[in-house]
């Protein structure tokens, strides 16, 4: 009857609590390299779309004239959106909730896109346009940077000759 009936094997040793925490530290580590990874490579898309875009409407402006070469981008609460052509002609402008309407998703929100020194916040719209007799630029800045939006360091830069609209690294 003075018999203690707790069992002495119950519980966790140490070495098994120890054995539990690194197991789930590489886990985490998995995981924050995963994203990480997935996060570069929405940038570089996003990158390869943007140049993609900027040479369709470049093309466009020389062989269909200015207004139907430019390249609209927007910034919806959720996403940005492109949309190559001349979007004046839309009823209500060339807003964002038009582009959004009639152009193609570019990339989420997760990146930001900065054209010049200013990044393309909720709600507005950024026109790259290119003139018809030389394809360059019809004024504006001649840098886009795009970014991941948690962590600056991962960004890929397009710069576009001001004088022929052509993209150089």
């Amino acid at each position: 009857m003075g018999k203690d009936k707790r069992n002495p094997n119950a519980g966790l040793s140490l070495f098994e609590m120890v054995a539990v925490i690194a197991v789930i530290a590489i886990m985490i580590g998995i995981t924050t390299i995963s994203i990480s990874t997935v996060n570069r490579n929405e940038v570089f898309r996003t990158e390869e779309k943007l140049e993609s875009l900027i040479n369709k409407a470049r093309v466009t402006a020389l062989t269909k004239g200015t207004k139907n070469g430019s390249l609209y981008i927007a910034n919806t609460a959720g996403a940005y959106y492109s949309y190559v052509g001349d979007a004046s002609t839309f009823e209500g402008g060339a807003s964002a909730d038009n582009i959004k309407k009639y152009g193609d998703k570019l990339c989420s929100a997760k990146v930001n896109i900065v054209y010049g020194t200013d990044i393309i916040g909720a709600g507005s719209v950024v026109k790259i346009g290119f003139k018809q007799s030389t394809g360059g630029l019809d004024g504006g800045a001649s840098t886009i940077l795009v970014q991941d939006g948690r962590e600056k360091i991962k960004s890929a830069t397009i710069r576009i000759y001001s004088e022929t609209g052509k993209i150089y690294h």
